[in-house]
């Protein structure tokens, strides 16, 4: 039977990856994906939840966490498609979901879908669990730019970099680092382009790295006031 998740070791410990899509309507009684029907052999490749049947997603992926326990897992991380497209800020859904997970013993969740960036934010239990949830890092690489669907914030993403430790025989986060990043739509001169994840803060600081025109540094400015505006200005610990 297909395993549901991942488990890689990283300099010794375990650490479990598993990932879901939230699924559109049903179609003549189908599971769909971004309203595609899925075959019944499709579906059973794909992690989804329905957000109509959240007790259901909430049961499986509770038997899920303890299976990849079993298999030794120390740390998990959740990787959730969802959220509303160019909405710059998380809806309830997200929010009940991101604490239903933290008391499941979520470590990590890593949010995408909504082509935009979304705060990230620090959940702790009344256990003491905590968990680290980015609702939407944005567009990583992509061709939504400001010129195709006029929507700037779709030219933001970012990373984020985290340091585990161990800790009264748990695993848990050290310390964490949170990279801006900015999509560079480099023209080829052939009518077609390269697409350049450029860290934010680094190409400003260091131009010579980059080699960027200025119209993009003035643009890489303005894309890192856009991220500081929705994630703060004080996001590295």
């Amino acid at each position: 039977q297909r395993k549901k998740y991942i488990i890689k070791e990283i300099n010794g410990e375990k650490i479990g990856f598993i990932s879901y899509t939230y699924e559109t309507p049903r179609r003549y009684g189908y599971k769909t994906i971004n309203s595609n029907i899925l075959s019944d052999n499709a579906a059973l490749c794909i992690n989804s939840f329905d957000y109509s049947n959240l007790d259901g997603f909430y049961c499986e992926i509770e038997n899920e966490i303890n299976l990849m326990k079993q298999d030794g897992a120390k740390f998990i991380v959740t990787a959730m498609h969802w959220g509303e497209e160019y909405d710059t800020y998380e809806n309830s859904y997200q929010r009940d979901i991101s604490n239903r997970l933290n008391q499941l013993g979520v470590d990590v969740i890593i949010g995408g879908h909504p082509h935009v960036i979304q705060p990230f934010t620090s959940i702790v239990n009344e256990n003491g669990h905590e968990t680290f949830v980015i609702y939407s890092q944005g567009n990583s690489l992509s061709n939504q730019s400001e010129e195709e669907i006029g929507i700037a914030e779709s030219e933001d993403g970012y990373l984020v970099k985290f340091t585990l430790e161990v800790k009264d025989e748990k695993l848990s986060i050290k310390e964490y680092n949170i990279i801006p990043t900015w999509v560079y739509k480099e023209d080829k001169g052939d009518g077609t382009y390269y697409h350049r994840i450029i860290p934010v803060e680094d190409a400003i600081n260091n131009p010579e790295k980059y080699k960027l025109p200025d119209y993009a540094y003035e643009r890489l400015k303005r894309s890192l006031d856009r991220t500081r505006s929705i994630i703060g200005t004080d996001y590295n610990n």
